[in-house]
Parts: C-alpha cells; structure tokens; sequence
C-alpha cells in the first residue's frame, strides 16, 4: 500500500496509533504527491481566537483533540488529562513563563533532596508554590521538580531528586530556575497553560491573532508508529512537534527512513526493541529536546546490517532543564544513543553538531566510521564528543572536535569548584577492546581521547591536535588504570603552553606505544610524557617507558619564531579527494612510519586529516612517490556535509548560540521523481488535511 501525502499540506495528528491488528498493514510506503514543499505530519496544534486581558497578557481557549486523551505507539489504551507541553510562535519554540527571566539563581544549603534554601530568594511565603523548579544537581545533570511549599528563602519539593551519588542533600552554588507559574509572564513569548481550564496564556506585545501560533499537544507522542509492521518505507516528509518521537519504529524489520526533515520533539528517531535490517539515510534530525537518534535492542539481537547513513543530527538536548523528565535515569542530551546488538550497526557519514551532553553514546555492538561530531557539551559538564560504553566498539575514520563543557550553574563539589571536563572521546568502567583508529581529534577542552579502567584498547594512526586545558586534561590523551592498550602511529600536536603534546600513564602493564610523532607549537615546551606526577621529555620518556624507539619530536627545521599559526590543521569530511600544493613555506608532518619530507602537492583522501608546519630556509627532501590514503574503507556514498570546519582559531569553541532555537533549518522538496511500484494490486492513498481525520479512523 502507498499513501502519499500532499505536498505543501500539514497534517496534523498520528499515523498507526493503535495496537497490533488495528494497526496499518507491513507493506507500506508513506511518500508526498505533487509539487511544492515536504508535506508536514505535525504533533501540534494551532492555537487561535486569542483575547486581551490587558498588560500585554493574552488567553485563548484550547480545545484539546483525541478528548484530551493519548494512545501510546503500540498500546490502545487511552491515556486521559493531556496537555499542551510547548509552545511555537512562527516557527520559534518559546519559553515557558520563567524566574529569573535569563540566567540562575544559586543554592545556599540543602538538608535533603527534596529541599534547599537560596539567599537570593526574598519572595513572600507561597510565591513559588506549585512552580516547577529545574534545577542542575550535578555537572552531567539538570533535574526538575515540583515545588510543594515555598517560605521565605526556603524551597521544598514534592519528590526526591536523584544526585547520582553525590551524596543525600543537594549541593551548594548549584543553579537553578523556577518556570510554569502565570505570575512569571513578563517577558515577550513566554507562556502558562492551565491544565483544568485548557486555557492558555501569552505575554505578547504582538497581537497573537496575527502570528501562527502552534501548541506541542502530549497525546501526539510520534508521527508515524511503526509497530509489528514489517517493509515499511517513510521518505520525502517533514515532522515535527511530537511529545515523545518523530518517528518510532518497535519490532518491524526492514524499515526505510529517507530525506526526513524532523525537529522539536524529544526524541528525533526511535527504535525500540529488535527491528532487523534498519536503513536511515539523508535525514535531519534537529532541535530534540532529549536525543536526535536512539536505538535499542536486546544484547542477542541480530542488526542484520542495519546502517543510519549520510544524516544530520543538530542541537540535540541544548535547552537546559528542558531534556530529562522528572526523577527519570539514563543516558539523555545526546545526538546519536545506540545500545544493544549480538551483531554490529553501522553509523557512516553522519554529521552530528550540537548536544547538551555527550555528542554520540556509543552503549551496544556499533561500528562509528567516517562521521564528524562537532560541539558537543554545550549545556553539560563532564562528557565527551563520543562515549565508549560498550565492548570492542570500531571508532574509525571520524572527526571530533570542539566539546565545550558548560559551566553556568555549575556550583562546587567538597567545598571547591569543579574544571572544565569536556574530552573528545572517552572510554572507561571495563568497556574493552575498542579499536580507535583513523580518526582527527581537536580542539577539545580537555584531552583528545581519555581511557579509563579499561583492557585492550587500539589507538593508531590517529591525529591529535590541540586538545587539552590547563586546569584539567593538559595532555592529548590520558590513559587511567588501563592496561593492554597500544598507543602507535599517531601525531600529537599541542599549542598551547600550558598543555603537552604527548600522553598521561599511571600503568605500563602491557602498554605498547612506538612510531608516534610528539610536536609543540612552543620549542621550549618539550614535555611529552606524564607517569602520575613525573613528567618526560622524549628522550627521557623513551629510556623511562623502554619503548617508543621509533617516535619523533618536531621535524626540524621549524620556524618557531614565526607568527601563528605555526602548525595548522587541515580536514577534509567529504568523500573527494582533496588536492593540496605544497608551498616552499610549509611542510605536511607526518607520524614517523612516514618521512616528513616538501611535497609538491599532497592528496587529502575523504575523512582524514594533515598536519602542516611553517618551516625556516631549511630546504627539506621532495617526497617521492605518492602517499596512500590511509583509510581502508573508501566511500561509497554522496557526501553529507556542506560545511567544512576552520581550524586555524583553535579554542574557539564558545557555544555560537544561547538559543538554538533561532536558526530554524530551510529544507527543500528532496524528491525529483514520483515513485513507481511493480506491483497492480498497490492501493494507493491520496492524501490531504481534509482527508486525514478518515484515514486514521480507516487504520
């Protein structure tokens, strides 16, 4: 069966809402029709007839759809008392009626977590009572809860909130905010719904009769629920403004997700349980409150080489407060979660920009190769680009670079304020035998990779650039209590003074390292290696360690004197070949299994990355012959990103936005051609608005 939605239309609602049976059929394809833009399946609703209550205050009546109730993707119970969860003016995500308007206040005391008292809050008894409190109880964490009685200074809460075992009272100078009250409404887009009522109210300047005003409606958890539905192809559609998933996928093989533009709900894509033989391509995933992708299966299950390919998954968990439900647990704020697996997923040419927390979680059987993750830790502290939570995880050909780690709201731990702990990727609590090759790790606040009591990792071949602070992580890579691990071929660059180019041990048990090539942009710094508080330079290292005989320093003939940048980087995330001429000016620095040599020209194969450096009148070799691409998968596939990333600022890396919500994506009608079918026995449905509310009472 087709159904094909017409183009430039935006139905609002749920497709296959119901249980198994009363489902739509496998065999399905959901597809636009006509010309002009994607057709749109939203879980919103438009919200009109509003009236002035003066003050720039204005109320509309809701009327709530499905009578107000819900059906979850594969349970036709009916879930009553919904709501409206959010608000969108335009387009826009607003903000729910908030104290302080921007910014925290912060925590005093605690005697418990459901309590805490603030200095900074003189307003009079019963102010903020029946006010959700948000509140960031740790650096990896932001909590809500519901405030039950409020006293002068005083907060307490209906519930506990959870510390992830940082103890039984909740932490001094922590931040936080209190929203979801109508006497906070006093600032342009800010709104309260009142649930008995279904009433809604607007601080507005603008007459909000003359915007388009949309209400996230929590009965519509997912756009399309595709539940025990085998063959099912979603392509070519836009969906947005669901409460739980844009898209859902339980125990349905052979599912195809293509050219999907989706943005604002919790979760972008979602597949729950065994679903074999998953194929996601060309997708945008943007501007998810919780997660952009998530997958999850049991350990046993076979993937069947299931692949999400050539996708972009944007600003995933930025709203701070706004991604993890009340006392909930688990891995949120992310771009990309997979979990499970007996048999591997393959994630490729991905193109990840923008997480609250970790960019990518890697928690089950996954090969992550050839993606570029970008920005991660933008409303968090502590987390990674990439988090290795899984057992002989394949991290190859990737870029990582720019973690930032959030530090608003960050208060203090034992009396004392905690670092920036934003590392490109890291690996730790037994996830063994990771082969972390090929990849291009820079600009990162704290170390490039950190291993953690792990066994048996690879790291090879990789480039290291400018990763690292002072304060915590002053080295490219760190490895804690690991053992087994083989540290070769890789370039470590470093410019900043107070951060080395080189590693951190605290055990050489079965630690292999050899041809790596350790260079400072800074000549006097000539620290490369830390064992616990002894620090070495090469030399020293070598005898120290009885290993890395083949590794180098800085080639010679370095300008050091000249102006910056002295060592840059070049990346090239796409699948062409890119061509370099090697001026008289610059050398390419290779690790040491390769001769730094005057190229001519050099080639930049698809997913790699090169490290060149100013050098002095030394006139240096011309390299012979032409250097192999080291990647052992060559692509196969159009390229996915459009922006390749400046690295000649390096440490930039201040989040571009406090609200990520103003650039909305502009997608055009990705298809050329309507599709055709080999089969005479296809029922085709054609669909626009005023024909939906039939064919979802048909299936």
């Amino acid at each position: 069966m087709v159904v094909r939605l017409n183009s430039g239309d935006t139905f609002r609602g749920q497709f296959g809402r119901t249980t198994q049976g009363m489902n739509f059929k496998s065999n399905i394809t959901f597809e636009p029709y006509g010309s002009g833009n994607n057709p749109v399946i939203a879980g919103s609703i438009i919200i009109s007839g509003w009236s002035s209550l003066g003050s720039n205050i204005w109320e509309a009546t809701v009327t709530l759809p499905e009578g107000g109730n819900s059906r979850e993707c594969g349970n036709n119970s009916p879930q009553p008392n919904q709501w409206i969860d959010q608000l969108f003016i335009n387009g826009q995500i607003q903000t729910l009626a908030r104290f302080p308007n921007s910014g925290y206040l912060n925590v005093t005391s605690s005697t418990g977590n459901n309590n805490f008292a603030s200095s900074q809050l003189t307003q009079a008894n019963g102010f903020f009572d029946g006010a959700n409190v948000r509140i960031r109880t740790f650096s990896w964490q932001w909590q809500k809860g519901i405030v039950s009685t409020y006293t002068v200074g005083n907060v307490q809460l209906t519930g506990t909130l959870q510390n992830d075992g940082q103890g039984n009272t909740l932490l001094p100078d922590w931040g936080f905010f209190f929203d979801n009250k109508e006497s906070f409404l006093d600032q342009q887009g800010e709104w309260f719904y009142n649930n008995i009522t279904q009433k809604i109210k607007l601080y507005s300047t603008i007459d909000p009769n003359t915007l388009l005003i949309e209400g996230l409606y929590s009965g519509y958890l997912t756009s399309i629920c595709i539940f025990f539905n085998n063959n099912v192809t979603v392509r070519d559609i836009s969906v947005k403004h669901q409460y739980q998933s844009g898209i859902q996928v339980w125990l349905s093989n052979n599912v195809r997700i293509e050219n999907i533009v989706q943005q604002y709900s919790y979760v972008g894509l979602e597949v729950l349980w065994d679903s074999e033989n998953l194929f996601v391509d060309n997708s945008q995933f943007s501007y998810n409150l919780n997660t952009g992708i998530k997958t999850n299966v049991d350990d046993i299950f076979d993937w069947k080489g299931s692949k999400i390919q050539n996708s972009h998954v944007t600003e995933s968990g930025t709203f701070p407060g706004l991604g993890r439900p009340a006392y909930a647990t688990g891995t949120y704020n992310v771009g990309i979660r997979g979990n499970g697996g007996a048999t591997p997923i393959t994630f490729l040419y991905n193109y990840v920009n923008g997480t609250g927390r970790d960019g990518i979680s890697l928690d089950g059987n996954i090969i992550f190769r050839n993606n570029f993750v970008t920005r991660a830790c933008l409303t968090l502290n502590d987390c990674s680009g990439i988090v290795f939570n899984a057992q002989n995880l394949i991290v190859d050909g990737n870029f990582i670079s720019d973690t930032y780690g959030n530090m608003e709201g960050s208060g203090l731990y034992n009396g004392q304020p905690l670092p920036r702990m934003s590392w490109g990727m890291r690996s730790h609590l037994g996830n063994n035998g990771a082969s972390i090759i090929n990849n291009v790790v820079y600009n990162n606040q704290a170390e490039g990779i950190l291993v953690e009591s792990t066994t048996g990792h690879t790291i090879s071949n990789n480039i290291f650039f400018n990763n690292g602070n002072s304060a915590r992580g002053k080295r490219q890579v760190s490895l804690e209590s690991s053992t087994g691990t083989t540290v070769t071929g890789n370039v470590f660059i470093s410019l900043q003074n107070g951060v080395y180019a080189g590693i951190y041990l605290n055990t050489l048990t079965s630690v292999t390292m050899n041809n790596n090539r350790y260079c400072h942009s800074n000549s006097s710094v000539t620290i490369i290696g830390e064992f616990n508080s002894n620090t070495y330079d090469l030399s020293q290292w070598k005898t120290f360690t009885s290993q890395e005989s083949g590794s180098v320093g800085c080639p010679s003939g370095l300008d050091f004197a000249a102006s910056s940048p002295i060592i840059s980087l070049l990346t090239n995330p796409s699948l062409s070949i890119n061509q370099y001429p090697q001026s008289s000016t610059y050398l390419r620095m290779y690790n040491s299994t390769i001769s730094t040599c005057q190229d001519n020209t050099f080639s930049l194969y698809p997913y790699t990355g090169a490290v060149i450096a100013k050098k002095d009148s030394l006139v240096l070799p011309t390299c012979v012959g032409t250097t192999s691409n080291p990647q052992t998968n060559n692509p196969q596939t159009s390229n996915p990103q459009t922006n390749t990333p400046q690295t000649n600022n390096p440490q930039t890396n201040t989040p571009q936005t406090n609200n990520p919500q103003t650039n909305t994506p502009q997608t055009n009608n990705p298809q050329t051609s309507t599709p055709t079918t080999s089969s005479s026995n296809i029922i085709e449905f054609y669909l626009s608005t005023i024909l939906l509310f039939a064919f979802l009472h048909l299936y």
